[in-house]
């Protein structure tokens, strides 16, 4: 045992000079006096040499005393580990500070056996329980008789169906009276009876505290009662189920009676001086015991608020892009409502200063300008109507940056945060200027993009004004976007490089290091850059994306993945095929914006033509109307008619458009349907035939 501990202390030993930096400077010992100079020197000389050795000799001996003196620099090391033991000092303190919070059972103890041992404090309880029995028993017995009288009229009310909402409230109101008129009841009783036994000033206090617990209590049951009518969906007037109504009734009414209860007694424990460490014991657990149950609600309704959180997806909703952050709070919500609850818990019951007020504070304020900047945002929506233009869009994003700066400065706030850094410390300023420098850049370049874009819009969508066809070529309608495309690169390049320079970041040698950069890809990998570049056009155009089908050259299949350089096709059979986009020549994409699915059909040359292409028709209108496939179909069918008088059958050929990549499974089902009413009606479609003549003897 002895060996381990000194080879324990050894390596603490070890490991603290090897903690002491490398660079410490060694104590310099007093330079010895140079030698005895020559007796051939002259007096004065040897004089001033002796006078110079005994300052260089002070000098030395002040130096080393400094260097004995000074204590080296604190290193990583012993910076972290000094952080580590007094984050254990600050655990250690508040943990044992909790756990004495619980701890009071021997304190509680002792004041009882202080209540029993006092003849004194022995009379005051059995004062107390007589007269509480002679004043609040009676008081009871007459609000049930009162209550059981009175419910055949409650329960006439419940079963009344009013044909209004001010019927309704009306009857909840009645309801809630009828409820009341027993507490009133109670309360008069307990009053009556104190008055009449003449108890104790003290005895009354303690008695009267539990009759305004019991009655608060009953006046909360008939509230509740009245809001959530969990008896009688007629009279209720939140959109809810009868199974929704008595959950929340039952968990609120739980939640209320421990509160209420608690409080009274507090006040209680105060006036008959119980210790504060049992007061503060009792509130801890009455805090836990409410923690624990809100915890299991929160578990119970998991699923249920999170579909309330993430809402309903619409396409045309400005604030889409908001969507995944409500898709990640809906799939966490609980475990951050529950962590939450913790740290309130936690910090309640450790007695932090302002803690649990700043805590409230903060969540009531968050809550609040959440729910002022959706208003405003939905107020923003209707910012140029339906087809807003160039300015109705500059102006709602500059609202909706005046919108989250103001929430977010209104949320910090409410945390605690000294706003006044911003605008007095030299620090705040410069945060603050480079916020308004970028967002003003921001700005101007929104305007710029969406004015040019604009521009392209209009010059490439011109059309005649009698024929309605577009005045310009394929080659503009080409260039002009893959153009806009690459403004857009420009502007996000511009704003990068702004944000880098507010920043404090030194732009230049990014600048030049790029340059030289490319200068030495391009003439060291030259299939590689065109490689690069020919995808880089490609994706900017938009014209495949993964999950297209396309036929690229001799290859077709699915796009698994783009990379920098190639594209991955996986066809039918299951192959994977890695294409480089320096060899991509040609593109089918098989699944762009929509499809059509192209029918020829093939009859008897003797088959009623019209009777084919009426068949068709209802066949397609038939698929229009079948919900499983009225989404993929989106246009009526396109029948062309006879195309071709073969020699066997003639030729009917339609279409129908469908959305991308639909194509394939509306024509599979259309020539299954096809097929059988053509089997119905007799329309005859042509098939091989052998014909066999057999000539006479």
């Amino acid at each position: 045992m002895k060996k381990n501990i000194l080879s324990v202390l050894l390596f603490l030993v070890l490991s603290l000079i090897v903690a002491v930096p490398a660079s410490a400077s060694p104590i310099v010992g007093i330079i010895p006096p140079p030698a005895k100079p020559s007796q051939a020197l002259p007096v004065v000389e040897q004089l001033g040499q002796q006078l110079q050795n005994l300052v260089d000799q002070a000098a030395t001996k002040n130096n080393s005393d400094d260097d004995i003196n000074s204590e080296p620099e604190p290193t990583f090391g012993t910076r972290a580990l000094t952080f580590m033991i007094a984050a254990a000092g600050i655990i250690e303190k508040h943990a044992q500070l909790f756990v004495s919070n619980f701890a009071a059972w021997p304190q509680f103890t002792a004041w009882l056996g202080q209540q029993a041992s006092d003849p004194r404090l022995l009379l005051r309880w059995q004062q107390i329980g007589s007269d509480a029995a002679r004043s609040v028993l009676p008081a009871i017995l007459l609000a049930l008789a009162c209550d059981f009288l009175f419910y055949p009229l409650r329960r006439k009310l419940r079963s009344h169906v009013p044909t209004t909402t001010s019927g309704a409230i009306a009857t909840l109101v009645a309801l809630f009276l009828i409820r009341a008129i027993p507490i009133c009841l109670f309360i008069g009783v307990a009053l009556a009876q104190l008055d009449q036994i003449e108890a104790q000033r003290f005895q009354r206090f303690v008695i009267m505290n539990v009759v305004y617990a019991l009655s608060l209590s009953r006046i909360v049951f008939a509230l509740l009662r009245g809001m959530f009518a969990p008896r009688s969906q007629a009279l209720r007037l939140l959109p809810m189920s009868d199974e929704q109504a008595f959950y929340a009734y039952g968990w609120l009414n739980a939640f209320g009676v421990p509160i209420i209860v608690g409080y009274f007694c507090l006040t209680i424990a105060h006036a008959m001086h119980v210790p504060q460490e049992v007061v503060t014991a009792f509130l801890n657990i009455l805090g836990l015991i409410l923690v624990a149950m809100a915890i299991v609600v929160i578990a119970q309704k998991r699923g249920f608020i999170a579909d309330l959180l993430r809402g309903q997806a619409r396409h045309d909703d400005d604030m889409a892009w908001l969507r995944p952050l409500r898709g990640w709070f809906a799939a966490t919500w609980h475990v951050l409502a529950t962590a939450y609850l913790v740290i309130g818990y936690l910090i309640a019951a450790l007695g932090v200063e302002d803690g649990f007020a700043l805590m409230l504070r903060g969540t009531l304020c968050t809550l609040a300008a959440l729910v002022v900047m959706r208003i405003l945002f939905d107020r923003t929506r209707n910012i140029g109507g339906e087809e807003p233009g160039l300015y109705q869009h500059t102006l709602r994003f500059v609202i909706g940056l005046v919108i989250w700066a103001f929430g977010l400065l209104t949320i910090a706030a409410a945390w605690g945060t000294d706003l006044q850094v911003f605008f007095t410390t030299p620090v705040g300023q410069r945060i603050l200027g480079s916020t308004l420098s970028v967002g003003i850049t921001v700005i101007v370049l929104v305007l710029l993009y969406g004015a040019f874009s604009r521009a392209v819009d209009r010059y490439v969508n011109r059309r005649d004004a009698e024929a309605g066809t577009l005045q310009t070529s394929a080659r503009v309608r080409t260039l002009l976007p893959m153009l806009r495309h690459t403004v857009l690169i420009l502007c996000i390049i511009i704003v990068a490089l702004i944000i880098l320079s507010e920043a404090g970041v030194n732009i230049a040698p990014l600048l030049a290091g790029a340059g030289v950069l490319g200068v030495a890809v391009g003439f060291g990998s030259q299939t590689l850059v065109k490689d690069f570049l020919t995808g880089l056009f490609i994706v900017i155009e938009n014209t495949i994306a993964i999950g297209d089908v396309v036929k690229i050259a001799d290859h077709s299949g699915t796009i698994e993945a783009i990379s920098m350089r190639t594209v991955r096709l996986r066809d039918s059979d299951g192959a994977l095929h890695v294409l480089p986009f320096s060899e991509v020549s040609k593109i089918v994409n098989m699944t762009k914006d929509f499809g059509y699915a192209l029918i020829t059909l093939g009859i008897a040359c003797d088959a009623d033509v019209d009777l084919a292409l009426r068949l068709m028709n209802e066949v397609a209108e038939e698929m229009r109307a079948d919900p499983a496939f009225a989404r993929s179909i989106t246009s009526p069918m396109d029948v062309w008619g006879v195309t071709e008088l073969g020699d066997f059958s003639v030729k009917i050929t339609g279409r129908l458009r469908t959305l991308p990549g639909e194509h394939w499974a509306v024509k599979r089902e259309y020539l299954y349907r096809i097929k059988k009413r053509f089997d119905a009606a007799g329309v005859v479609m042509p098939y091989p035939t052998s014909v066999m003549v057999s000539k006479p003897n």
